[in-house]
């Protein structure tokens, strides 16, 4: 039994690991997907308009959390980000700016040491490219810090979604009981190959719709979405357990 026991905990673990890390790359896989659509909008209308859009996107998924739960974690999580959006933006391109102007001061003390005399004339435009290349950067890291809030405000309402997931699997697994003790009392068919099929199917599709909304870039409110998924996650539930074994 001990042994028994000890081979469990190994299948258990790697289980959990292997949804932690899947979850790890959907998070990274819709980022990435939200990075990419930043820097080609970026290309597209310009930074201030991107970094604008962001924080719309921000503010209004903000308002979605805030229609879809009344939880104290929603709601601090709308107020924290109505409030320091802005200024914390602001506080970040001014520390940019001084650490900008400290890397340039530096850069052309230094090149002008090490440079040849007869390459003077090349110091203004080596201190405008390392201008240019600090701006670009503090560029990129306020799309990323504005694409990271956008991420964390989506995951806030996926936990948000929770309980209505775990009610909907409840009432599935319920109604599915109530099916197989009526099937069990008729002497009806069973079907393992139900349940072996159907639980990936749904932990492929829900992983497919949650990293989807993840990625996309726009803000609506996902109650229709979590209401279908669950409706989804309890029909199989409901499936699975009523197809799955008459004796146990």
């Amino acid at each position: 039994m001990a042994v028994a026991n000890q081979q469990r905990t190994p299948k258990k673990t790697s289980w959990l690991m292997r949804h932690i890390l899947s979850w790890l790359c959907i998070t990274f896989i819709g980022w990435v997907v939200l990075m990419g659509w930043s820097l080609v909008s970026w290309g597209k209308v310009g930074f201030g308009s991107t970094l604008q859009q962001l924080k719309q996107l921000t503010l209004n998924q903000t308002l979605a959390v805030r229609d879809f739960s009344e939880s104290t974690l929603t709601k601090k999580l709308n107020d924290y980000v109505r409030a320091h959006t802005s200024f914390h933006t602001n506080e970040l391109v001014l520390k940019a700016q001084h650490v900008g102007a400290h890397i340039t001061q530096a850069a052309k003390v230094n090149v002008g040491r090490y440079l040849p005399e007869q390459n003077k004339e090349l110091l203004p435009e080596l201190t405008w490219a390392v201008k240019d290349l600090w701006r670009k950067a503090q560029m990129v890291g306020l799309l990323v810090e504005a694409t990271g809030q956008l991420l964390l405000i989506k995951l806030a309402i996926i936990g948000a979604a929770i309980p209505l997931f775990f009610l909907a699997i409840m009432a599935g697994l319920v109604d599915g009981l109530n099916q197989r003790a009526i099937r069990t009392a008729s002497l009806g068919r069973e079907s393992t190959y139900v349940f072996h099929k159907s639980i990936p199917l749904a932990r492929k599709v829900v992983f497919l719709i949650l990293g989807l909304w993840l990625a996309l870039p726009h803000s609506f409110s996902p109650s229709l979405l979590f209401v279908g998924l669950s409706v989804f996650l309890s029909f199989i539930v409901s499936v699975t357990s009523s197809r799955f074994k008459k004796y146990l």
